[in-house]
């Protein structure tokens, strides 16, 4: 898997104030029974019938600010356990293999400073429109925001992912109409945004 290439099949130069993402030799297993299922606490006190499988094996990329790695693969190939690995997510295997950010090691605080994950099911209250979402977030992620400046952070994260028109549009749910299953993506993506 690698991730150097842009469009147009050239490597971009890179700038100062560029961001690598580096991932080598990432491994994940996990306990199973021999055929296969999650060992029972019996087994795993016996150690018997049991064996070690990997659900990721020597995976490595590298991935610069402004380019887009793609994770693709049918269902069960590992693409969320890699993206659990990435994200310093622990879920009961074993992981192993280096992730560094600007050749630093990807620990916990990195991850807090320097990215977000929006998941695949988009989490909102399905009562308050995009904006209230955006206001509640810019206000709990930068508390010593003045207000002006509060209203600036959100017309502008409103902008940057095309929410202008459905701002004032709940989120709602299964039994109220609101944003669209597309503008709620969006707006998952600008309370990720809003972090930074």
């Amino acid at each position: 898997m690698s991730a150097t290439m842009v469009g147009n099949g050239e490597i971009p130069t890179p700038k100062d104030d560029d961001v690598l993402l580096k991932f080598d030799a990432l491994q994940y297993s996990v306990l199973t029974t021999l055929d296969g299922k999650p060992p029972s606490t019996i087994d795993k006190l016996k150690r018997t019938n049991l064996k070690i499988r990997y659900l990721l094996r020597e995976i490595s990329a590298e991935v610069r600010s402004g380019s887009v790695l793609a994770i693709m693969g049918p269902s069960g190939a590992g693409k969320t356990t890699l993206l659990n690995m990435l994200t310093l997510q622990r879920a009961g295997g074993v992981p192993r293999g280096t992730i560094t950010l600007n050749g630093k090691t990807f620990s916990q605080s990195l991850y807090n400073k320097h990215a977000a994950y929006v998941q695949q099911h988009d989490d909102l209250w399905a009562t308050l429109t995009a904006r209230d979402h955006l206001e509640y977030a810019v206000r709990l992620y930068r508390p010593s925001l003045p207000a002006d400046a509060i209203a600036a952070e959100v017309d502008e994260l409103v902008a940057s992912v095309g929410l202008t028109d459905s701002q004032h549009i709940k989120a709602g749910n299964m039994f109220m109409r609101g944003l669209s299953s597309g503008m709620k993506r969006r707006l998952s993506i600008a309370i990720a945004l809003a972090r930074a």
